[in-house]
């Protein structure tokens, strides 16, 4: 199993809410047992990026000054 593949297959349990739509990618949020926040990045099926902290403004922002073109 890939990387990738893991982190995705532990993040399918974890809480998440709507999908944030950002251009042509999606950030979805997912919070673990201990209060992160998750935020993990998607174009189309394809994972792009993961960010994670105590709130999820926090990750949205950490994410959109890396790809400042859809902030």
């Amino acid at each position: 199993m890939e990387a990738e593949d893991e982190v995705l297959a532990y993040l399918e349990g974890l809480l998440a809410p709507k999908p944030l739509h950002l251009g042509g990618m999606v950030l979805l949020f997912f919070l673990d047992e201990e209060g992160r926040w998750t935020g993990a990045l998607f174009r189309g099926e394809a994972l792009v990026d993961l960010d994670w902290a105590y709130g999820p403004e926090e990750v949205r922002e950490r994410l959109c000054r890396r790809f400042s073109s859809w902030s």
